[in-house]
């Protein structure tokens, strides 16, 4: 039974952990671990195998010397790190030594087997222990959301974190280590990426976003077509080294109309040279660069091949493109989802996520079409004859063959034959997200025939000619299938929003000259001394931030174009939150706040633009 003051503390802070070991309690004498007393009189657990051998996790002879001596191992280390993550905590002698140590530093205990921690709430008390350095304590109770238990770690930490792993977790438990290790480094990875992404990214949505809303609303939204594509065969052709390959096939299904082939990225320039027309192409990519992907099509009038774009998309690339349009609202595109809200695709989740590749994009969307099968053809994500882009590609920004320095950089994955193959990190992350999106959706028929490509989990690897044989009796027809719906957006509600909106740019202006002069007051304050009227001043902040965050013009353009800061302005919020010193607290809130006020204001006049630009749709009748 977990000890009594265990109980009280864990309820305070961590009340879901409490939960999750209550419900062990009945199943207390069942389990594989038992609680010995070491030579020196100290609790020590043990691990019964199958064999009833025990396998101790800490010493037999003394569990706090050697836990000493686990984090003496790292004293040259924890300076460089702003955060401690303790995979395996036993009965947390080694978490109770360092956090004697390092008074200071934050930790986050992680805990793989269930068991092991109830034995450890139930024999140690956690009397005397620094809870407020303790970040959160988490339980694995499914070893398939390790990423999800990653990455909800991630999403409060600030800045550097080093991995502290029990040794006997090493010994005993090498492969469930390794998995974890591995998971980690992933989504660590990933989770870098999507600050990246937002760094580099943030400005350029709200710049399209605003500047797509005409397109949008002169379009109609893909997901109308499910009637045309339910239960339908789709190709999803990329730009892979193996597509060359694959011409004639795709030649002969065009031909025989026997699916549809969608083209994303780079693979339109391969086909059109074969003279092989897709019946749309697919795009998202926000950057300026995404315009040289269809320069042809543009000096060459080509009127013919709608183009599916992701309402995010680089601005340039609609305003050029000259044949047909189809959208999809995305998910970094905050501006079609404020005016549009009241639509039935939003109550649908009609809508696609952002993603490190337009094939993962294509994919989600094909999937919430009902497509089947949808077929991988150029999907390599990885390195073949040490080709990126298929022949017949080549940008000055980005050559099909890989530099030096890029084969340095390589990691190696299983291909699609179970050999190991080479790869670059950040066709590695398309991968990985194309696998996360595929296993969301159960029982989908997903063939990926990508000769000589990265294995992609969850789909079923078939030679392209092979799956001919499945769909050789298909017959698709509709080749000019977008000119069967319409746009059906209400332009009146739309026009409201936007009155509305005009209204909520003044108020945000106000408020944000009157959080500057209460940041000022706070300066002054804080120079003088003054806890008293410091405290006074704490609610009228918090009442003008929750003013600000709720008004629709911030939350549209303002903090849309900020993402990175306000993340860490959300990160750093507990610990001011939690500061009891008026003085100290509100030095933290004039820095950590003022930086963000700062930046905000710093956009305002961009995000003006851009208002004035969706404020055209109103004016122009569209």
């Amino acid at each position: 039974m977990i000890i009594a003051d265990n109980v009280m503390a864990l309820r305070e802070k961590f009340p879901a952990v409490l939960a999750v070991l209550k419900a062990l309690e009945p199943h207390e004498n069942s389990f594989k671990s038992e609680v010995t007393m070491s030579k020196n009189n100290l609790p020590t657990l043990a691990m019964l195998s199958i064999e009833e051998r025990k396998q101790y996790i800490h010493s037999q002879y003394d569990p706090r010397k050697e836990a000493e001596n686990i984090i003496s191992k790292y004293e040259d280390e924890v300076s460089n790190y702003d955060h401690v993550f303790f995979y395996g905590i036993g009965l947390g002698y080694h978490v109770e030594a360092f956090l004697n140590k390092y008074k200071d530093v934050p930790v986050t205990l992680y805990e793989p087997n269930l068991t092991f921690a109830y034995q450890w709430l139930s024999h140690r008390s956690l009397k005397g222990w620094n809870f407020k350095q303790i970040q959160n304590i988490i339980l694995q109770t499914n070893e398939d959301n390790i990423s999800y238990y990653i990455g909800e770690f991630l999403k409060s930490l600030t800045g550097e974190v080093l991995i502290i792993t029990l040794p006997s977790y090493d010994r005993y438990f090498e492969n469930q280590t390794t998995t974890f290790m591995n998971k980690f480094t992933e989504v660590v990875t990933n989770f870098r990426g999507t600050i990246n992404a937002n760094h580099a990214f943030e400005k350029l949505w709200v710049l399209n976003s605003a500047n797509n809303f005409k397109f949008v609303l002169n379009s109609p939204n893909i997901f109308e077509y499910s009637e045309v594509f339910n239960s339908k065969p789709v190709i999803i052709v990329s730009a892979g080294p193996s597509l060359e390959e694959e011409i004639l096939h795709l030649k002969e299904i065009a031909k025989h109309r026997q699916a549809f082939i969608f083209a994303v990225g780079s693979a339109n320039k391969v086909l059109l040279s074969h003279n092989i027309i897709p019946d749309a192409l697919c795009t998202y990519d926000p950057n300026p660069h995404n315009k040289l992907v269809y320069q042809e099509i543009v000096e060459k009038k080509i009127d013919s091949i709608p183009l599916i774009f992701g309402s995010s998309v680089y601005y340039e690339v609609l305003t050029q493109y000259p044949g047909p349009k189809v959208h999809a609202i995305t998910s970094q595109d905050s501006v079609s989802r404020h005016y549009l809200q009241k639509e039935s695709i939003f109550k649908e989740e009609k809508f696609v996520t952002d993603a490190p590749s337009i094939a993962v994009v294509t994919l989600e969307i094909l999937l919430k079409l009902g497509c089947s099968p949808i077929i991988l053809v150029g999907q390599n994500l990885a390195i073949r004859n040490n080709q990126f882009y298929s022949k017949g590609i080549e940008y000055k920004l980005r050559s099909t063959e890989v530099s030096e320095a890029e084969q340095a950089d390589y990691i190696w994955v299983r291909s699609v034959n179970g050999e190991n193959i080479p790869t670059m990190r950040n066709l590695n992350m398309m991968r990985l997200h194309m696998e996360m999106l595929i296993s969301t959706y159960k029982n989908k028929s997903i063939i990926n025939t990508t000769q000589g490509g990265a294995h992609i989990e969850g789909t079923t690897f078939m030679a392209l000619y092979e799956v001919m044989k499945n769909i050789e009796n298909n017959t698709i027809g509709l080749e000019h299938w977008y000119t069967s719906r319409k746009t059906t957006y209400n332009q009146s509600e739309i026009s409201r929003f936007i009155r509305e909106m005009e209204k909520e740019l003044l108020l945000v202006k106000r408020m944000f000259q009157d959080a500057v002069d209460i940041l000022k007051r706070f300066d002054s304050l804080i120079k003088s001394n003054n806890s008293p009227l410091i405290n006074q001043l704490f609610p009228k902040w918090d009442k003008l931030i929750n003013k600000i965050i709720n008004n629709d013009y911030y939350k549209v353009y303002v903090q849309p174009m900020n993402r990175v800061q306000f993340d860490m302005l959300l990160k750093a919020s507990p610990e001011i939150k939690q500061c009891n010193d008026p003085i100290k607290k509100a030095r933290l809130l004039l820095d950590v706040f003022g930086k963000y006020i700062y930046e905000c204001l710093t956009h305002m006049d961009y995000c003006e633009l851009f208002s004035k630009e969706v404020a055209k749709v109103k004016n122009s009748g569209v």
